[in-house]
């Protein structure tokens, strides 16, 4: 009886095995990184945390342990240090084809510099650079630089990417006078969206510069998007921090009753976002989860990474030790958190020089 009792057991053994095999056959588990608004800062903050190296450094610890993974920025990489004011993009191509980008979503500081220095960006990288609301087409720069939606392939799983941004660039940046954007973000994500679905793409995500009150405004109208991943606002999302607004990811519910996952990881290279997604073979979610990891400075930096800023930073503090202006008894106030909504002392300051040099009555900033 008792041999009978285990051959029956050895039995069920190997038939739950393989009913769970199977299972594992019908499902896609993807390890999704994600960052935004790192606005050149390339180098680690005053208490040593963040930065390009060590965000290189957990990227290759995460590419190890994950049998399948996507890399991939929400915008903004352009303007905030000195680094972009000497590179002007060129520091960002060489940094995102190191880390092995695959896809960006335009930000409303890429166009700070104009489409020239915009488009020698994109010249210089290998992945797409997506914006499905602007239209480029009359811009001699832009045209047919960049793209609506892309396809990227993984492990012979298909993924379609989409990107958005803010289309208030038109009044807070320098795009060309030919470049059109369309604020009705939902629509434009949904009409990519089902062009993506006709050539038979059902795992879909979407990159907005668009910030997270937008976001949330329009999210729950989406159809057939399944990840959305954010930037502009800087928001943190996070299950480990406790100022920030709200767990990691974001659960919004479409008018389907469909589940739609969000994740955007502050700003400055201070976190890289992590979604781990599982699909099953209708490419509906099943299951996501993940957090933003905080870039401490008690990991490792990559040397790899270390040795290209320290390059690229040759030339930037040179620019740094010049003088270039005199010292004041007064402190000037340059926080964005206040210049942003009241007068200041240093935008006063920076408006009256701009009067002065071009000897206009009134300026604007």
């Amino acid at each position: 009886m008792r041999k009978v009792l285990t051959l029956l057991c050895l039995v069920i053994v190997v038939v739950v095995a393989s009913v769970v095999s199977a299972q594992d056959d019908e499902t896609f588990q993807i390890t999704i990184m994600h960052t935004n608004d790192t606005h050149a800062a390339h180098n680690p903050n005053s208490a040593g945390n963040g930065g390009v190296a060590i965000l290189a450094a957990v990227i290759n610890q995460i590419r190890a342990q994950a049998e399948n993974s996507l890399l991939l920025d929400a915008g903004d990489r352009f303007t905030g240090t000195l680094f972009h004011t000497v590179h002007k993009g060129a520091d960002q191509s060489q940094i995102m084809s190191l880390l092995g980008y695959e896809a960006m979503a335009l930000g409303n500081h890429e166009f700070d510099n104009g489409d020239d220095v915009l488009a020698a960006f994109i010249d210089g990288v290998t992945f797409p650079v997506l914006a499905a609301n602007v239209d480029v087409t009359n811009s001699v720069e832009l045209n047919g630089k960049v793209a609506g939606t892309t396809v990227l392939e993984v492990n012979g799983q298909q993924f379609g990417i989409i990107g958005l941004v803010t289309a208030d660039t038109l009044n807070i940046a320098s795009p060309g006078e030919n470049v059109l954007f369309d604020a009705d973000y939902a629509a434009v994500a949904n009409a990519a969206a089902a062009e993506l679905t006709a050539e038979g793409v059902n795992k879909i995500i979407l990159l907005t510069h668009t910030g997270f009150s937008i976001d949330e405004a329009f999210i729950p109208l989406l159809v057939d998007i399944d990840v959305v991943l954010g930037g502009h606002s800087h928001t943190l999302f996070s299950n480990q921090n406790t100022g920030a607004a709200g767990r990691y990811p974001v659960v919004f519910e479409n008018a389907a009753g469909e589940s739609i996952y969000y994740g955007q990881s502050l700003a400055n290279t201070q976190y890289l976002g992590r979604m781990d997604v599982t699909f099953d073979v209708d490419g509906v979610v099943t299951a996501a989860t993940g957090d933003s990891i905080f870039l401490s400075r008690y990991i490792t930096p990559d040397e790899t990474a270390a040795a290209l800023i320290a390059e690229l930073d040759i030339a930037v503090s040179a620019l740094g030790d010049e003088l270039s202006g005199a010292t004041t008894d007064i402190l000037l106030t340059g926080d964005r958190t206040v210049c942003r909504i009241e007068e200041c002392n240093l935008g006063n300051l920076i408006a009256d020089s701009m009067r002065f040099n071009t000897g206009a009555q009134i300026a604007i900033m």
